[in-house]
């Protein structure tokens, strides 16, 4: 019956478009929406998918006033709507997510010692990964630039799960062997966490001048460098980091200054490298470096 009450419902908004923004000021309209796209009812996903073509308020609508399995399915059609055009998404969207993405992301800390069943920090993962693919669009990426707040969360979210990962052996760690990547680490909520904030920080950099000298200014720029590992828990993470680097590199000087003026302490032992059979050599005057056999001691 509520499936057919929503396919109704979809039927009209169709037909008089202009009743999509004054609906979204009932709250208990977009809660039943979001409760009912939570339970599989493909109608209220047309719903939603609609609203996705208009000129409504999404701070009335993606809010915590919705259940967190409300919210998610939000996500849900807003990612399968990104993945199929780029930029038909109100960029209003886009930074509202961020700003909900600012008030809870702290909640992923707590995976490293609460239970990971809730909703909450799952949401908070899903946030991420759904901003990070919106900042690789032109669209979205000079909203989330100007987005001060956002950009300085980022930051110090990243300065604080790397120091985590860090200090003991939890959920924020270095996996040095991709083998170890099994669904138990892959189903996390931290899976792909700091991966995703270097992207962020690093689309974030790109011909932004203001961006590029916060890194420095938050010291971001050596953390972004020690996270460059090979690391099951954050496929990927090295290409992200050289990008960032190239981006906030790119037209300013003083960032260059900073990577210039580091000297190299010496060469990291690899799990991964030690697996392939394989590790790195320097050169008698420490130059150059080259990959030769692994032989064990």
């Amino acid at each position: 019956l509520t499936n057919t009450c929503l396919m109704v419902m979809y039927n009209i908004l169709l037909g008089c478009p202009n009743l999509t923004s004054d609906l979204v000021n009932d709250q208990e309209f977009i809660r039943i929406i979001c409760d009912s796209g939570a339970d599989g009812m493909e109608f209220a996903q047309y719903i939603v998918e609609h609203m996705l073509t208009q000129d409504v308020d999404w701070s009335k609508v993606y809010t915590t006033n919705i259940s967190v399995g409300g919210r998610l399915f939000i996500l849900d059609v807003v990612e399968n709507r990104l993945k199929q055009s780029n930029n038909s998404m109100p960029v209003g969207l886009v930074t509202q997510l961020a700003s909900q993405f600012c008030q809870h992301s702290e909640c992923i800390l707590r995976t490293v010692a609460d239970s990971v069943e809730a909703l909450e920090p799952i949401e908070v993962a899903t946030l991420l990964q759904l901003l990070a693919s919106c900042s690789a669009h032109p669209p979205y990426l000079q909203a989330l630039q100007s987005y001060r707040n956002f950009f300085i969360n980022c930051a110090f979210l990243l300065k604080s799960i790397h120091m985590a990962g860090k200090e003991q052996n939890n959920c924020f760690s270095t996996v040095p062997k991709l083998s170890e990547a099994d669904d138990k680490l892959q189903n996390h909520p931290a899976f792909g966490f700091k991966a995703n904030l270097v992207r962020v920080l690093g689309n974030l950099c790109w011909k932004h001048k203001e961006n590029q000298d916060m890194m420095n200014e938050l010291s971001i720029i050596p953390l972004l460098l020690d996270c460059c590992n090979i690391d099951a828990r954050n496929p990927f993470i090295i290409q992200w980091v050289v990008l960032a680097v190239r981006n906030l590199c790119e037209g300013n000087k003083d960032n260059q200054a900073v990577i210039a003026g580091m000297s190299r302490q010496g060469l990291v032992e690899s799990a991964v490298l030690t697996e392939l059979g394989i590790t790195l050599h320097t050169d008698e005057d420490n130059n150059t470096v080259h990959i030769a056999p692994f032989h064990p001691r």
